[in-house]
């Protein structure tokens, strides 16, 4: 936005520079800020933000109950084309915004945590210092505050507006028309600026309303037929209201910001995991430990290739750790490559003697392993829960029984016989109804027609649900996130994007998208 110094002059003209750093909350009105003005403004923020910042480098958290979705403009498109920069979709509905506010939250409190540390004064300080882990600036979105909140929703939004900042958080939100009176601009000492006058209570707030939910920020009001801002003066602390001139970009300028940016996120190699990912996945052993087990076998394939024997796996134990990605804060130990060594040598992935640790060998299934190009967390829980039987005894009496044996079932001499077997994983007690969902949504994949780097990424995300809601205690942001890129995949078959969808892909897409959208957990 410009703010106009000298109304009278209009070449007076002093930039406002919109970074993120602050909120900005417009409140428009039915006379002098139309709603679709508002929304053009955010749509320009955002864009502006967006044609600045590195790829990998700006997040949004997109929330539309004044238009339900439209409001994005030419930034929906990023559902489609890099769903990850925008939270999977934009969120209409109030369980969902909940949802997707409580995301943000937690992204606050594990950059507080993990980044900031009491080291930094700001995410900036932070990233001057990170590098090529630096974190990215996350703007929340919201169009048409207060409809469709909650009391709960309301207030983490405000929390978001309060002390978001530092954290490199901030909100830019419309607000519904219909509270346009709480707020009103009369004219100020000097023609042409404004002060701020006496509102009133709006007409029909939600029950839950009261002052307290008013946002934090930077407020934009109409006045005589325009938009208004307000400026603090550093002499005087006096506030004046000042006429503001919103820079909107060519419709087919801000097409190509956002195509160019999607386009270039995608393509962009990660050198480097954010601390506060990298942290996270340092802590969970189910991330750390799988990929422990991979590095293992990969480093045994390549001592084969190589045409080394190595004796143990102290070598590993050595070297392994500058390699390994979620090993650098937590070095590895003795007992945690023991422990793993044991594992590969019950599962039969390894040949080799004192319980796995001495003279380890690839079997031809580890040999397999180390060659699948998709080493996913979700291949190696299943394959921990395949029976492997060794048998060295002999035995003249009955049959023998060497290598794998997968969930198989066997009788002798027997002359009548039922056998039944259920190997089901158990699902934690109120995540039923989203396992059964996603496991139907995985077994129709095949039916979506999608690209193949699309159809991989879908079957990830619904592989990482259903090991999350098999687990003891699952992570529900762990879920809610992989059911938000889950939907994001199935998207482009519902608008007829993805190469070769049909009819019968599209209706397929539009059932799935219906049940995972209003599933409960």
């Amino acid at each position: 936005m410009e703010l106009e110094v000298l109304p009278d002059r209009p070449w007076a003209f002093v930039p406002r520079i919109d970074r993120g750093e602050r909120s900005v909350v417009f409140q428009p009105d039915d006379q002098h800020f139309p709603v679709e003005a508002a929304c053009l403004a955010v749509q320009a923020v955002v864009i502006d933000q967006m044609s600045r910042a590195a790829p990998n480098m700006l997040r949004l958290t997109w929330i539309d109950t004044l238009h339900q979705g439209h409001g994005a403009g030419p930034l929906l498109d990023l559902v489609t084309t890099n769903a990850e920069a925008i939270d999977g979709q934009v969120w209409t509905q109030s369980d969902d915004i909940e949802q997707a506010l409580r995301r943000v939250a937690e992204r606050m409190a594990q950059i507080e945590q993990y980044c900031l540390r009491g080291r930094h004064v700001d995410l900036d300080d932070y990233n001057r210092q990170a590098g090529p882990l630096a974190e990215a600036r996350h703007v929340v979105v919201v169009s048409g505050y207060p409809r469709g909140f909650t009391a709960s929703s309301a207030e983490q939004l405000r929390r978001i507006t309060e002390s978001g900042s530092r954290l490199g958080v901030s909100a830019l939100v419309v607000m519904h028309p219909s509270m346009a009176s709480m707020a009103r601009l009369v004219d100020g000492p000097a023609p042409g600026y404004a002060r701020l006058g006496a509102g009133v209570t709006p007409p029909s707030p939600p029950s839950w309303w009261d002052n307290r939910h008013l946002l934090r920020g930077d407020y934009v009001l109409g006045h005589a037929g325009r938009p208004y801002t307000s400026v603090t003066s550093r002499n005087t602390a006096a506030t004046v209201w000042m006429p503001a001139r919103i820079r909107q970009p060519a419709a087919s300028t801000a097409s190509s910001i956002v195509a160019a940016y999607a386009s270039v996120t995608d393509r962009l190699p990660r050198s480097g995991t954010s601390a506060r990912k990298q942290a996270e996945q340092e802590l969970d052993p189910a991330v750390r430990t799988p990929a422990l087990r991979s590095a293992m076998i990969r480093w045994l394939y390549d001592q084969q290739v190589a045409g080394t024997a190595p004796a143990d796996w102290e070598t590993f134990v050595r070297t392994a750790s500058s390699s390994l990605r979620f090993m650098n804060r937590d070095p590895l130990a003795h007992d945690e490559v023991r422990r793993q060594a044991s594992y590969l040598y019950d599962e039969a992935y390894v040949d080799a003697a004192d319980d796995g640790w001495t003279s380890p060998r690839l079997t031809a299934r580890g040999h397999d392993r180390a060659l699948a190009r998709d080493n996913t967390l979700t291949d190696y829980l299943l394959s921990s829960s395949r029976t492997v039987v060794r048998m060295t005894e002999q035995n003249n009496y009955g049959p023998i029984i060497h290598g794998d044996l997968h969930g198989g079932q066997f009788a002798w001499q027997n002359n009548t016989v039922n056998q039944t077997q259920t190997n089901a994983p158990s699902v934690a007690p109120g995540y039923e109804s989203v396992a059964e969902v996603v496991a139907e949504v995985l077994a129709q994949l095949p039916q979506f027609a999608l690209p193949a780097e699309e159809a991989e990424g879908a079957r990830d995300s619904a592989n990482e649900i259903l090991t999350e809601t098999s687990s003891p205690a699952p992570d529900r942001s762990r879920v809610v996130r992989s059911l938000a890129a889950l939907k994001g995949f199935l998207l482009p078959v519902l608008n007829q994007a993805a190469a070769g969808a049909g009819a019968g892909a599209h209706d397929l897409a539009k059932t799935s998208l219906e049940r995972l959208q209003h599933v409960s957990f």
